[in-house]
């Protein structure tokens, strides 16, 4: 029997469990979808809070921020900024057992074939093109829709579901209604190969719409092997080295976790944590090294080239009397295609209905407009061993501005002055035709500058 893999993790708070000292196979700094380990605390998928669990997304439940309900899931202190005039703030990652893939929107949507691609044609990286990809891609999951696919699994930990149009909601009714009529294709499978235009959005969830998550689909059923060690409340301070070799993993208090001798160390934090425990090892960059006060182990371009998809929202007043069930997914149908801009693979853009808005308070409904090809980078800065911040370029938002053409959804919107959200009013049913319509004003008669719509009959 070899010895114990364990999973050595991160907990944004002083507050850590002790361990003592031992030796292990490979072990794992990770917490989320990637490592399938992790953490903060450690806690069985059964466990999870039950609003986090089900598919609405806390639907008229609360105003309050999630992070705030639940702080031990969310990691504290890691803020963003996407221009350098705008104020940070909170960026939300999950932290347990299952990471982000416990408190996210659940979402299972697969990147663009074009896009992985280029991992293997633009960068180098041999043997990660879509073809090669695929065959992971499709052990993941058990698709309940199109299992039965040559490019789709059956037999993986992660189920994945559309809703029946039947429990579609309006805005799910009226965005997929204005695309259609706008002459846009329906592909039913997101995730099929070639897919674009408008389809049933895809999430892991089970046929009883609850999520399932790492922590439920990998870790929940490995938990009795011997060979698995989970270290809930191991905060990472670094990855210790001799030369170009790791040599153990640090913890909080003292402990260190060594590899066996054949062994290695697994950093798979995510895009945010991992860079911070690499520039905590003194891997990184000499300049931002030095301004940490670390010494440097190898000189790496850690922590630049961050990159994330820009989101738009646009809030609506729902018609009064308007009825929401207890139990509607917030995306049901989505809108993906290509701007046609220089530049671009395909699918670049994408537009999701949101029956109720679980991001900003669940009154209210609308349109979220999110970049699927991102051309910004960012940074990640490390202020202290357990804060960090990360900045962007606005490039993506500007691309946003020049790109969206849109379609109109129930009633009309009104104005908000929410950070990081953009405001828009008075959206009507028809699509916009070629080339553009009448801009949408606000409710304040200030013109709305990031879309463009046809006017047309009310909705």
């Amino acid at each position: 029997m070899p010895a114990p893999r364990s999973c050595c993790c991160s907990s944004p708070k002083a507050r850590t469990t002790t361990y003592r000292p031992f030796r292990s196979t490979e072990p794992v700094i990770g917490a989320g979808p990637a490592a399938s380990s992790s953490a903060g605390p450690d806690y069985r998928g059964a466990d999870i809070p039950e609003f986090l669990r089900g598919r609405t997304l806390q639907t008229g439940l609360t105003m309050e921020r999630r992070e705030d309900l639940n702080p031990d899931l969310y990691w504290h202190g890691v803020t963003a900024k996407r221009r350098p005039d705008q104020p940070a703030l909170p960026h939300e990652r999950g932290r347990g057992a299952g990471g982000s893939s416990s408190v996210n929107g659940l979402v299972a949507v697969r990147p663009e074939a074009a896009d992985v691609d280029a991992w293997e044609q633009d960068y180098g990286a041999r043997g990660w093109g879509f073809t090669e990809f695929l065959p992971a891609l499709s052990r993941m999951e058990t698709d309940l829709d199109y299992g039965d696919m040559p490019y789709h699994g059956n037999s993986g930990p992660i189920p994945v579901i559309r809703e029946p149009e039947e429990y579609w909601g309006d805005v799910d009714r009226a965005l997929h209604d204005s695309a259609r009529e706008a002459g846009l294709p329906w592909f039913d499978d997101y995730n099929a190969p070639g897919s674009t235009g408008v389809a049933r959005y895809p999430g892991n969830s089970n046929r009883d719409g609850l999520r399932i998550s790492t922590n439920h689909g990998y870790l929940d059923p490995a938990r009795e092997r011997d060979n698995l060690c989970i270290m809930g409340d191991a905060h990472v301070v670094a990855v210790e080295s001799a030369g170009d070799r790791a040599t153990g993993v640090r913890l909080l208090g003292g402990t260190v976790v060594r590899p066996a001798a054949d062994g290695e160390v697994i950093v798979s934090a995510g895009a945010v944590h991992t860079p911070a425990v690499l520039l905590r090892s003194g891997i990184g960059t000499g300049s931002e090294l030095r301004r940490l006060g670390i010494g440097q182990v190898a000189e790496l371009p850690v922590g630049v080239g961050l990159q994330d998809h820009a989101i738009v929202f646009i809030d609506f007043t729902p018609h009064e009397g308007r009825y929401l069930t207890q139990d509607l997914r917030p995306t049901n149908v989505a809108v993906h295609y290509s701007s046609g801009m220089p530049d671009t693979g395909p699918n670049d853009m994408c537009i999701l209905g949101t029956n109720h808005n679980y991001w900003f308070g669940n009154a209210d409904s609308g349109l979220a407009v999110q970049l699927n090809e991102s051309h910004s980078r960012g940074s990640l800065d490390c202020r202290r061993p357990t804060r960090s911040s990360i900045r962007c370029s606005s490039s993506d938002c500007s691309r946003t501005r020049r790109i969206f053409r849109g379609w109109s959804t129930v009633s009309s919107a009104r104005s908000t002055s929410c950070p990081g959200r953009h405001s828009a009013g008075s959206w009507w049913a028809n699509p916009a035709p070629p080339g553009g319509g009448g801009r949408v004003r606000t409710g304040q008669g200030r013109r709305a500058r990031l879309f463009h719509c046809a006017h047309g009959r009310r909705g």
